[in-house]
């Protein structure tokens, strides 16, 4: 999980890993979409976005450490670690799919195409 800190050009600057993962998602989140922009959003019949979807869902042995590890540094409930996931996740998706790449920066400057994500 480190090396996704320093993917994320916050780790090995004098942070904690929590404040480095709230850095990394406030850059990140604010400028991301509700829903990916293809899709329409759910409406409850009477055209009013729903509050939430409750899903459930199975999860392997390394997403299940990957959560705990997220709740752990993040100090945010599971409910929002997956939120904010799916949502970065989703704009990944969109970048790769229009052609784009994700590129990292460690702690050095260097910068790594991220790739299999």
């Amino acid at each position: 999980m480190n090396d996704l800190l320093d993917h994320l050009a916050v780790s090995g600057r004098g942070m904690t890993p929590a404040a480095a993962t709230q850095l990394a998602l406030a850059a990140v989140l604010p400028a991301l979409p509700a829903v990916p922009p293809t899709d329409p959003p759910a409406t409850d019949g009477d055209n009013h976005e729903p509050p939430w979807e409750k899903v459930t869902v199975n999860l392997r042995p390394k997403a299940y450490r990957a959560l705990a590890w997220l709740v752990r540094i993040s100090g945010f409930n599971k409910s929002i670690v997956v939120n904010r996931a799916l949502v970065v996740l989703a704009e990944i998706e969109e970048t790769i799919a229009k052609g784009g790449h994700i590129v990292g920066v460690d702690p050095n400057g260097n910068t790594k195409a991220l790739r299999g994500l």
